[in-house]
């Protein structure tokens, strides 16, 4: 009976304006790869595509593994933090060891039939381990000892990211824990502590800290003209293309800093300035309000959770996909240095996608399990 319940409670409750925004802009991905794609394969036709059929399988694999998580019990995951965290640990020290390089980074890992990249999933598994440690600690939530547990737990994982070197994902990384624990009742003031302490250290941590990489895209986001024909190529492109869609854009296909292949990394990293050089500004915006939409439901579902764990869980989820919205188009738009983070549900990519979709399937368990509902 509980398990008939809990079925028809699936189908009912399941929050369909936010699948029906995601899959709207999981389109809007795949309309974008597909254009990027064309200049890059030369494809005439979208069957033809094999970036396209490859993320439309990703979509495919991501709902499903949506609908298999959202009919668990979320609460199953409250148990499973510890093997989650080591699963996450040793993942990411295989790819230390023995990961695929691209790019100038070794941040994958070659499964054979998929390039598994470790660190999108880590950001999810590192959701659940947070609101399971705050959820848990309510009682001494103030006490710095605390505190200091869950920077450690969040510090291991973001060192080991920041070796690959992946400079963005650790930062994001970092994110979840500094907004999840405020949420859960962390004093601001400890975070503040550490931000100051960083502020002292800051002459140190470029000098000894940061890669020459991380550097070099510092000091191009501060002077763009300073490499325009190296690295500072891309950022230009992109700035050129976003500026060159004005209002409603150039039309689909019809980029010419996509198609004539100026711009880098355009299915991937820098697919919104694809967007923007073809949509518009209206484009643009459209995007924005679908994923601002996809944020502000999932923090609403996660109000309606039975526990803190299940509210921090859906927070947790909701902050991943905003943090990554805003640091892609901030590095799309010139505002901050380039980091390599992907637009959600937008740029091309397995892991994001199936893990980003996989994430939502705990929203929708939340939903399924409401305060009012007893077992």
């Amino acid at each position: 009976m509980v398990r008939e319940s809990i079925s028809r409670s699936f189908w009912k409750t399941f929050d369909y304006p936010l699948i029906l925004a995601t899959l709207f802009i999981c389109v809007i991905g795949l309309a974008m790869i597909h254009s990027a794609a064309y200049s890059i394969e030369h494809t005439t036709s979208l069957f033809d595509d094999t970036l396209v059929m490859k993320q439309l399988l990703y979509l495919l694999v991501g709902l499903t593994g949506m609908l298999v998580v959202g009919a668990l019990d979320y609460r199953i995951f409250k148990g499973m933090v510890v093997p989650l965290y080591l699963f996450m640990l040793t993942l990411l020290a295989v790819v230390l060891v023995s990961g695929q390089i691209g790019g100038g980074s070794q941040r994958w890992i070659n499964l054979g039939f998929f390039q598994l990249q470790p660190s999108e999933l880590a950001k999810f598994i590192m959701v659940i381990v947070l609101a399971r440690f705050f959820s848990d600690r309510q009682a001494s939530i103030r006490s710095p000892v605390t505190f200091i547990i869950s920077l450690a737990l969040v510090g291991i994982p973001m060192a080991l990211i920041y070796k690959q070197p992946d400079l963005g994902t650790a930062l994001a990384m970092g994110a979840i824990w500094l907004v999840l624990g405020w949420i859960a009742g962390v004093p601001i003031r400890y975070a503040a502590l550490i931000g100051l302490v960083a502020l002292l250290a800051l002459p140190w941590i470029w000098t000894h800290v940061l890669q020459d990489y991380m550097r070099d895209r510092i000091t191009l986001f501060l002077n763009p003209e300073i490499d325009p024909l190296g690295a500072g190529y891309n950022v230009n492109q992109a700035r050129i293309a976003i500026g060159s869609g004005g209002w409603l854009g150039k039309g689909f296909m019809m980029g010419t800093q996509n198609q004539l292949q100026f711009l880098r990394v355009r299915y991937s990293d820098f697919i919104f300035s694809v967007l923007g050089e073809e949509l518009g500004f209206a484009g643009g915006i459209l995007l924005f309000i679908l994923l601002s939409f996809v944020v502000i439901r999932i923090l609403q579902d996660a109000g309606k959770a039975r526990d803190q764990f299940g509210m921090l869980l859906g927070c947790g989820v909701a902050i991943v996909i905003l943090s990554q919205s805003l640091i892609n188009l901030s590095v799309n738009l010139g505002l901050m240095p380039v980091t390599g983070i992907p637009l959600p549900y937008v740029s091309y990519g397995g892991s994001s996608l199936i893990s980003l979709l996989a994430a939502q399937g705990l929203v929708h368990s939340i939903l399924v399990r409401p305060k009012q509902m007893e077992f």
